[in-house]
Formats: structure tokens, sequence, C-alpha cells
């Protein structure tokens, strides 16, 4: 093979598709020869394999291993790839299997991969082996700080961090931190950008260098613009050069133009990029940056230069390139862009996809973002389903916008904030009001999604717009979280369209009271008021513009003709066509005048005269540019798009559906909402579009350009007779605290400047603070420095630390603040109350939470809510159906919780007449229609064994049942091997359009399982891969195990569960698989898997107990005395079985010392010996106690829970008592339901 098609391997790479072509790559490098002796390039074949999304780490790490002799270079590609993929455990065992069995040279690379694996499963203890065995560079030290911070070792993280610091001084003291520039920038480097520095401390040291150098300053404004002060990083540029006359290289050039866009500096990026030399990432930052600061047409000549002088661009450079594309509506130019992502096949990046997506739709190309979207050859994400039904919502179609929603969701997407802002969007742009405000319920009802402020926005604009106003303005009032000035200014555009003043009047004086000085505030009530001729107040509120120096945003359109943007004010007089374009639109205005067009002055708001309002009408910035389309583009299939940057106006909206009819032409107007398609004198909005939804603040725009924005869009018709005596419409309302809005909206750095600008903060300040931090290792921070403050806390600020406390798993900090309760004395206060309960539920401590709840002087139902869903958690059923008694009988209201918790302590103990008596009770409370207390229902039911009862629950719930309802009752009929109920309702699950999930796989696998079909088993678990693309779990795996194990293919099971990808074997699978080998009596088999179980958990009594009874069977008792002996040397305490049965509501349980199998007794005795030790086993006991003192009236069966699996010799005798006494019996063992009835089981001795 010639050396230089080494060199020419990058663009063959580029070709390589999918896996296919990466194979028959392979082959090729590997008949020539270069796959075996040029490791360079084979390293960077790999690892192009590993990363790329054409490729495979799988098939890389194969090839890995048949490569005889490994150099560095390919390892590291490998464990790179294995690193950033699902599996990363796997790079943590390659690293291992490299130094170990290969003995591979590790170098700063492999550590920097190896090290990102191991924060990423959380192996603290790995990361730090790695870390002691290679030379640490500043990339290792932040993998390891950060991988030690992720893992819950937050103390190790700062010791490694302090031993840096102090290896700083020890360099400072011998003179290396003067005279060895290198080092020095690497630990100022390290110090502004590691989690565990101080952008404030590196700056410091940064002031205190007498000589800087490049790579100093570098250092110190890439931190500056990565942290919550990136105005900072452009300061320190000027003074470098200013005063420090530092010389700025291409890494200074992009971490300044960085810190530009972040602060919307454009003058300030224009001028870096002038004066450093420019590399390809530089012209990123710089175009991302203008395109951000609203200068999109100077990032498109500069992405045109970028080209033109030689740089290639990349993924991140065409983002910013078609953000400005979007902004302008630039739809020729954007076609030029996506045409150079697919010849570089930049499209095989989801994220470049859904920006292209987002750029049709802006520029009114529907189509064509549809067919980017189809057409995908990368996987879609949750982003590119929103992105596709934001582009469908803004260009009118809400009908197909709801469509692609509910094929999101039957797909197997699950819907998130973002998806229900883009359908309630699409819904507000078309007048579907009530299809909205029945998508609004099932955010909470169906997906558990809580809504934010953008989505009670658009329920304002949506119920604005429909002329109710009353309701809008009550929710407005009633959400829990603090309306901000974009719902007040919603609300005041409704008012506009419908000409209440009254309203109009106090949603204005509240946007006075919130401290807005928006334009559009001042405009909307100038307009309301001068709608009703009251010219004076018009004049006040002018007046009141002047004082506050607010002046009016001026209207402008853009239009784009060949590739060119051409901009138009009002009354334009720049335009190098300006005589032709008024000519022409005289030739307009007269034409259309002849299809019935009459001027509507009404939306001219100035006292003049009607001649002069008709004259202010015609010179439009819209009408303007549609005028210029006319003249330049001939081509009558060609659409004219204009873009606006305000609400287009009644006149304008008008008059294009006229010129559209009189020119059979279409015309695409995209206004600052939304998009107005005109064709044949109709538009796409249905004249639905004259109410605002105003979004002015500089992070609204942001959303905006994100398709985040929670707009509606301007409204419709006058109201009609009937929705002004419609009876109002309550949203619902989560339960929930009250966050800041900052917070709710993710906007923390802001929220925190905030707070930091407060001169003494207060309790609910810092209070607020730590919230927005909540279940996060800051809010603890905060927590802390709030106490040196020093600020006493209250009983809310308690209960939101030891929330996070509980979340963080962090004990030790949880004891602490309950300390700290104690001596606050708000122990005992509600909220405190609460959440120490559930702390203490939640790291598992159930007595201490019990202890916590007893000690209380006075108990609510939130604290009773909270003792009884940490006891059900936890495994103690008994005190937490105490409990909820307890909380009947104070008096208190049950809870959703309580009740659904109460429920799960009852299917616990298969205690079916305490679930009929909870039942009743939500019945009696109206909660029996809550979907979480129906699935508790549902669970409880199926776990007391009465499916029919929980088909009948379920039943009553279908309209407004999820998921998890479902899965619940499928799961009730699996466990009683019920398969044919099981694939029923998997069929009328997808007949209703939701997506099976993993348990609903788990459900059908273990309904065959039980029923004894192996190969039935073992096809859905094939389908649940191929057909339905769903990963399988452990659980998925353990399942085929156990029911391949059942049917006697031992060694098949064996193989799955030493061959399954992403998962080692667990105790539960090598248990299943042991059972199973005990039944068929292969000793060899059991020998194997018991001491596999034991390597796993020493203490798990099933492996020594099942194996002892298999050779005990066989006859080997000298085993059976080896297995005993190990037993005691290592104190495992067999569990001793027990049963328990219900008798009139109570639980009365039967203890058994141990369980002895007839013929497989681990004791050696006589044959009466045995006999008489099975009389007496616990389930024997419980149905002879059953029976004795009428568990249940003739006719009923009588219902028996074990904790450990039943013996053959048990269920051979209640099949044999279920004829004699003519009763039906039901046993719940550790793994099904047996039901016994007239001599035979359900199970078909198959268990």
């Amino acid at each position: 093979m010639p050396a230089p098609f080494v060199f020419a391997l990058e663009p063959l790479l580029k070709k390589c598709l999918n896996l296919s072509h990466i194979k028959q790559l392979q082959a090729h490098l590997i008949a020539t020869g270069v796959f075996d002796f040029y490791p360079f390039t084979r390293a960077k074949f790999l690892d192009f394999c590993a990363v790329s999304p054409s490729g495979s780490t799988l098939y890389a790490r194969q090839m890995f291993s048949s490569i005889e002799f490994p150099v560095t270079n390919d390892w590291n590609a490998v464990i790179r790839g294995l690193a950033q993929s699902d599996t990363p455990l796997d790079a943590v065992t390659l690293y291992s299997q490299g130094l170990r069995v290969l003995r591979c040279k590790a170098d700063a690379l492999t550590c920097s991969f190896a090290l990102k694996a191991c924060a990423r499963v959380l192996a603290c203890n790995e990361a730090m082996q790695v870390h002691s065995q290679v030379v640490r560079d500043v990339t290792c030290w932040n993998a390891i700080i950060a991988g030690l911070a992720q893992g819950n070792r937050p103390d190790e993280a700062l010791k490694l961090f302090k031993e840096m610091r102090d290896l700083q001084a020890h360099l400072i003291a011998t003179g290396v931190f003067d005279f060895y520039p290198f080092t020095r920038a690497k630990f100022l480097d390290f110090c502004a950008v590691s989690p565990s520095g101080s952008t404030l401390y590196a700056r410091q040291m940064f002031s205190s260098i007498e000589f800087p150098v490049t790579n100093d300053w570098n250092a110190v404004i890439r931190g500056l613009a990565q942290s919550d002060t990136p105005l900072d990083a452009v300061m320190l540029y000027s003074q470098g050069l200013r005063v420090l006359r530092c010389k700025a290289d291409a890494l200074t050039c992009s971490f300044a133009l960085k810190a530009c866009a972040r602060v919307l500096a454009c003058n300030e990026a224009m001028q870096v990029h002038s004066q450093v030399v420019r590399d390809v990432t530089c012209w990123n930052a710089i175009i991302a940056g203008l395109a951000q600061g609203n200068r999109p047409d100077e990032a498109l000549k500069l992405f045109k230069e970028m080209r033109d002088v030689g740089f290639k661009p990349n993924g991140i450079t065409v983002l910013g390139a078609l953000s400005a594309c979007a902004q302008l509506g630039a739809v020729q130019q954007g076609e030029n862009v996506y045409s150079y992502i697919r010849d570089q096949n930049l499209d095989m990046n989801e994220q470049v996809c859904n920006v292209v997506i987002d750029m049709f739709g802006k520029c009114g190309f529907v189509e064509k973002a549809y067919q980017v979207f189809n057409d995908m050859r990368c996987r879609k994400t949750i982003v590119t389903w929103n992105t596709m039904i934001m582009v469908l919502g803004t260009n009118g179609d809400g009908v197909e916008a709801l469509r692609l929603f509910e094929r999101m969701s039957k797909e197997g997407f699950r819907p998130d904030s973002v998806s229900y802002l883009a359908v309630l969007c699409a819904c507000n742009h078309v007048g579907m009001v009530d299809e909205g405000v029945k998508l609004f319920e099932t955010m909470i009802k169906d997906w558990s999604v809580i809504p934010n402020i953008k989505h009670y926005g658009t329920m304002v604009d949506l119920l604005g717009r429909a002329g109710r106003l009353k309701e809008a303005y009550d929710i407005i009032n009633s959400i829990p979280i603090k309306p901000d000035i974009v719902l007040w200014q919603t609300l005041l555009g409704a008012c506009k369209t419908y000409g209440n003043v009254e309203m109009a009047e106090k949603a204005s004086n509240k946007l006075v009271e919130m401290g807005s000085s928006s334009d559009g505030d001042f405009v909307l009530l100038s307009n309301i008021y001068a709608a009703q001729h009251r010219w004076k107040d018009v004049g006040r509120v002018r007046d009141n513009m002047k004082i506050k120096e607010v002046k009016k945003v001026p209207g402008f359109s853009y239009i784009d003709v060949n590739g060119g943007i051409h901009k138009f004010v009002n009354g334009d007089q720049a335009h190098s066509n300006l005589q032709e374009i008024y000519r022409k639109l005289e030739e307009i205005m007269s034409r259309i005048m002849e299809h019935g067009y009459v001027p509507e002055t009404d939306y001219v708001l100035h006292d003049i005269g009607l001649e002069e309002k008709e004259n202010a009408l015609s010179y439009h910035s819209e009408k303007l540019a549609v005028a210029f389309g006319l003249l330049s583009i001939n081509d009558e299939n060609t659409a004219i798009r204009v873009n606006k940057n305000l609400r287009i106006c009644g006149d304008c909206h008008e008059v294009m559906k006229l010129v559209s009819k009189a020119y059979k032409r279409e015309i695409i107007v995209r206004d600052r909402t939304r998009f107005h398609r005109f064709k044949d004198g109709l538009c796409s909005c249905k004249d639905y579009w004259h109410c605002l939804f105003l979004w002015n603040s500089p992070k609204s725009k942001f959303f905006l350009q994100n398709g985040e924005n929670g707009t509606g869009s301007p409204l419709h018709t006058r109201p009609s007779h009937q929705n002004q005596h419609r009876r109002p419409h309550r949203v619902p309302v989560p339960a929930q605290q009250s966050y800041e809005p900052y917070f709710k909206s993710h906007l923390i750095p802001e929220a925190v400047s905030l707070f930091q600008h407060i001169p003494s903060p207060n309790v609910v300040s810092w209070t607020s603070l730590i919230s927005g931090y909540s279940n996060t290792l800051p809010a603890l921070n905060h927590f802390v420095s709030m106490l040196r403050h020093p600020t006493q806390p209250n009983q809310r600020t308690l209960a939101i630390v030891l929330k996070t406390c509980a979340f963080l798993s962090s004990l030790t900090f949880g004891l602490q603040v309950h300390a700290l309760a104690i001596k606050l004395s708000l122990a005992t206060e509600p909220f405190t109350a609460s959440g120490l309960v559930h702390f203490y539920a939640k790291t598992r401590l159930p007595n201490n939470a019990r202890k916590v709840f007893d000690e209380l002087p006075q108990k609510d139902a939130v604290c009773f809510s909270s003792v009884i869903v940490g006891l059900a958690q936890n495994s103690k059923p008994v005190d937490a159906l105490s409990y909820f008694a307890e909380m009947r009988a104070s008096g208190f209201g049950s809870t959703d919780y309580s009740v659904s918790a109460a429920l799960r302590a009852s299917a616990e103990l298969a205690a079916l007449e305490q679930c009929r008596l909870i039942h009743a009770h939500s019945v009696v409370n109206g909660l029996n229609l809550n979907t979480i207390v129906g699935t508790a229902l549902i669970d409880g039911y199926g776990k007391c064994g009465m499916v029919n009862e929980a088909r009948s629950v379920f039943d009553s719930l279908v309209p407004i049942m999820n998921l998890v309802g479902w899965n619940a009752l499928m799961s009730s009929y699996a466990q009683q091997g019920d398969k044919d109920s099981v694939l029923e309702l998997f069929s009328l699950m997808e007949h209703r359009g939701l997506a099976p999930d993993g348990y609903t796989f788990l459900s059908i696998m273990t309904a065959f399982c039980n029923a004894g079909f192996a190969t039935e088993t073992e096809q859905w678990f094939k389908r649940m891969e191929l057909e339905y693309k769903s990963e399988p779990w452990i659980e998925h795996y353990t399942c085929l195990v156990g029911a391949l194990g059942r049917s006697g293919r031992l060694e098949e099971a064996k193989n799955i569960a030493l061959t399954m990808p992403n998962y080692k074997p667990d105790a539960a699978m090598w248990r299943a698989l042991l059972s199973t080998s005990a039944h068929h009596g292969s000793i060899e088999m059991v020998k194997e898997t018991s001491q596999r179980l034991q390597e796993i958990d020493p203490q798990d009594d099933s492996a020594y107990v099942i194996a002892a009874n298999a050779f005990s069977g066989s006859g080997r008792l000298d085993e059976v005395q080896d297995i005993r002996r190990l037993m005691r040397d290592r104190r495992v305490q067999k569990e001793g079985g027990l049963s328990w049965i219900e008798v009139c509501g109570q639980e009365k349980i039967l203890k058994l010392g141990y369980v002895p199998v007839y013929d497989q007794m681990m004791h050696e005795v006589g044959k009466g010996e045995k006999m008489e030790a099975l009389w007496y086993h616990s389930e024997k006991l419980a149905l002879a106690f059953g029976l004795v003192v009428g568990a249940a009236p003739p006719g009923k069966a009588l219902r028996i829970v074990k904790n450990l699996r039943i013996c053959r010799d048990c269920h051979e005798a209640f099949k044999y008592i279920s004829r004699v006494v003519d009763r039906e019996i039901i046993v719940r063992d550790v793994n099904r339901y047996h039901r016994f009835l007239d001599g035979s089981c359900n199970c078909g001795d198959y268990w």
C-alpha cells in the first residue's frame, strides 16, 4: 500500500455513511496491509468507528480485540468511544484489561478518557486508581475532580484540589511559577475552568504576575467567558491589548468572541475578529455572536467570506448561519447552506438537522421542513419532534401539529414541557380553544409534566383571543408561579382586541407596578384609548412615554430577492428603486379596490382626518416590500416572502389577501409571532390573529429563536354572543410551591446575580436561592453559606435542605440538619417534620422516620402522608396501615398519596379486605377517579389475586388511564400466568395509541414464563428488540433465563446470562438459573450457579439452601454437610419460612423455622421424621387455621401469602385439600400465584 494513501484516509472516512461502508473500507485496509503496518492510520480508523454516528463502539472493540500487538493510540480510540457511549463501564473494563493483560502503556489521553468513563458510572475508586497510574496534566485533574464530585465524594474532590493548590504554593516558593510560564498557565487554566476552582482567584493570580504571557491571558479569559460574568472577559481582553500589551493569538480571539456572543457585544466582537489571525473556531464564534446579536445579515456575509478565503465551515459554523437565515427569512441562502451540509455529511448530526428544520419553518417552507424531518439519516430526538411541531403550529397547521404530537408518543417519545408548549401554540394559532384546554389538562394527568410560566402564558393568550377575558384573568391570579410581565402584556393585548378598557387598565397598572418599560405596553394602552376616542387618555399615555424616555420600535420589513436582502421602513425614502416601487404600489391599491378593498382606518389610532389615515395606511413597510416583490420576482409560481419585525396590521392583512387574489400570487408574511400564507384571497390563519402576545425581553427573544417560545399568536374575530356568556372554564393548577420565575425558567445565573445584589439578604431570599438549586450539591453549599452569613433558617428552608439530602442520599449532612432543627426548636414544625420523615424514609431508616412522627405534638395531613408513604416504601406494611387508620381516626382528609401508599402496603400483605376498605374510602372521598389511586387499586387487587376486581377498576378509568395503569393490570394477569388476557390488553393499549415500554414487555414475558411457554417468551424478547426498538433490561434477560431454565434448556439459559450485552449477571439471574437447575437435577449446573451466586452475595441463603436440597435429593449427603459447614463459617442465616392469612381484616402470621422437602431434606433423618416435618410447614398451618376459624365464608376462596417459594409437597397437598374441602385456595408465594380448585392448580405444576 503506498504511503500517500495514508493521508487520503480522511476523505474516505467522510464518505462512510453507515457501518457497512466502514466494514468495506476496513477490508480494503487489511488487504493492502495498511491496517497491520500503519498503526497511526489504524488508530484514526478505529477512532472514527468508535466515535462517529456512522460507526459502532461494539464493532470498534471487536476490531481492537483482533489486533495482535495494539499500540496506545488504538487503545485510546476505543476507550474514548466507549466512554462517550451508553456503556461507559466497558471503557473502565477495557482500561483495566489493557494494563493487566495487553500491557498497554497509558498516557495522559488514556487517563482522561478512562476518568470520564469512571465519572459517568460514578466509579470513584476506579477513578482514583486511574489517576494514580499516569502522569497528570490539567485535563486529568479536571476529570478526576469532576468524577469525585459527581460520585458524591466531595471531600476527596476538595482534597485533590487542595493537593494541587499546595503544589502551586510549592512551585511559587521554588521559583517555578515565575520562571516556567507554561506550567503557570496550566495552573491558571485549571483554577479558572475547574468546577472546584474560582475565576476570581484566577484573575487575582493573573494580576499578580509581573510579565504575563499570552497563555496566562488566554487561561483567565477562557474561565471568565464560561462564568457568570462574561463581560469581564471582554474587559480583560481589552485591558490586555491596551495596558498589558499582550499578544493575542487564535485562542485569545476564540475565547473573547464567545464572551462577546454571550453579552451580545457585536461591535466588540467585530473588533476582536479584525485583530487576530483567524481560524475556524474564531469564525464560528463571530458568526454565532452576530446571529445571536440581531445582526443576521452581517453573519451571512461573514459566512460567505469565510468560504471565499478558504476556510471550511463545520457543524458549529452552519448552526450560526442557519440561525441568521431563519431570522431574515432568507430561504435561498438557507438552501445553499443546507446543500453544503449534505455535501459534507454534516446532516449526520441531529442538532444540525433540527436547526435546518427550524430554518425552513421560519422561512415558511413547511413542506421542506417536513421533508428534512422524514428523511433524516441520524436518529430523531425529542428536540426534533418538538421543532417540527412548532414549525407546523407557527405556520397555521394546527391539525397536523396535533397529529404529529400523537404520533410522537406512539413512537415511544415521552412529551416534555417543550412538546406541550409547541402543541399548545399550534392550537393557539388556529383558535382550537377546547383542544388546547384539554391538552393542558393532560399535561399533569397523563405525563406528569408540570406547567411553567410559558404554558400558563399560552393558555392566557388562547382564552384571551377567544374573548374569554375573565377566565384568562382568573388564571393569572390563581397560578402557583408569580405572574411575569409577559402574562399581563398578553392580557393587555386581548383587551385591545375586545375593547375592554377596564381590564386593560388593570393589566396596565400591574405592568407599571412590575417596572415594565416596554414600548408595547404603552402603545397597546394608547391604542385601546384611541379606539374609544379617549384622546386625552391617549395624550397622557404618550406623555408618560416621554417622561420615561420610552421609544416605540419602528416597524420594518425584509424581502429576499435573488439572494439579496432588501429592507423597508414605513414611508421608505431610501431604496434605490423608490419611484418604481411607489408606482407599483399605486397600481396595486387601484387594482384591489376593484375587488372591494376599503381602507380600514380604524387601525390608524391618531386624531387626524380620514384622508390622512388612508395615506398613512398606504405606505406600511410590508406593502412596500410586496410591491417590490411583484416588480422583481416575475415567476408566478414563486411565492413572495416578507418578514415583518412587528405584528402585521389588520389593513395590511386585508390588502395581502386581495393582492394574492388579484395577481394570482402566493404571499407569505412572517410577523413577530406567526406565518400568514395568503393565496386566492384567503389566509392560512383564517383571520385568527388579531391579539398580540409580546415577548420584548432579551431572554424572551432567545426563547423565540430556539423554538421554545410560549407565544400564542395574534387573534381572530370579534367576540360572539356565545363566547360572552360561556361558563368560565377553570384550568387545573398543580399543587406545588411557588418558585422564583428565574429558577423556574432555568435562568440560574440571572437569579444568582439578582441575589448577589441584595445588600442584606433575609431568610426568604436565602430560601429562594436554596430552593432554586434543590436536589443538587450547590443547595447544601448555599445552606452552609447562609448559616455563616449568619441568617437563621426557618422550617421551609430546612424542609428544602432535607429534601435535597434525601435525593443525594447524604445521610451525614441530613443528620446534622436534624440536630440543627432540634437546636432551633424547629424539628416539630410541620414543614421540617415532613422533611425529616421523607429524609429518613429515603435513606432506608424507617424506624427513625416513625420516631420523628411519633414525637410531633401536632400532626397534619402532610406529616401523616409522609410517614405512610415512607413506611410503605420500606416494606413496613403493617405500620403503614396502622398510621393510615390513625390518620382517618384523627379526622384528617386522605390524600391521593396516603391512599395509594396504604394500598401499596395492603398489596404487600395481600390483604384483600384492607384493599376493599380503602377502595370504599377512596370512593367516598372522591379519590377513586384519580389515576394515581386508580393504579394503586389495580396493583393492590392484582397482588391479592383478584384480577377481576382489578379489571373492573381499570375499565372505569380507561379514558384517563396512563401507561403505568395498563402495565399494573398486565402485571396482575402475568402473575397468574394468564397470557391471553395480557395479550388482549397489549392489543387494546396499542389501539389506543399508547407506546409500550420495558415494563409492558416484562409483563408479557412473565405471563408466558409463568404459563410454561419458553419459546413464546423468547419470541417476545426478540420482538421487543427488533420490532419495537426497545432495549432489553436485565430484568428481561432474567425472565428469559428463567423461562429457558424451567423448560430444561439450561445451557442456553447460561449462555444468555454470560453473553448479554451491557449487563453483568446479577444475583437474581443466577438465583433463577440455580432454582431451575435444581428442579431438573443438573448437579454440575447447580454447583456452578451456586458458586457464582455466592461470589456476588456471600450472605444470600438461597445460594446454599437450594444447592443443599439438590445434593440431598441426589443422595450426596457429604456435600450437604459441606454446605452446612460453609454456612456456619460464614454465619449465613437461613430465612425462616412464614405464611399469613387474613381473618376479619387482620393478618395472622404463622412461622416455621425451616422448610424441609420430603425427598430433598438437608437432614439425614428417618422417613417418619421427614414426614412429620412436612406436616408443619407454615402454609399448611395457615390453611388449617383459616378452615378452623372460618377466615372466608363458604364459597369464597381462602387466601394465603408465603414469603418463600411454595414447596412441592405443600403444592401437592393443597391440590388434594381443595378437592376434599371443596374450597378454592389461593397461595401467593415469592414468585407467583397458585390457584387451587378441584384438585388442580392454574400453574399446571409448572413453577
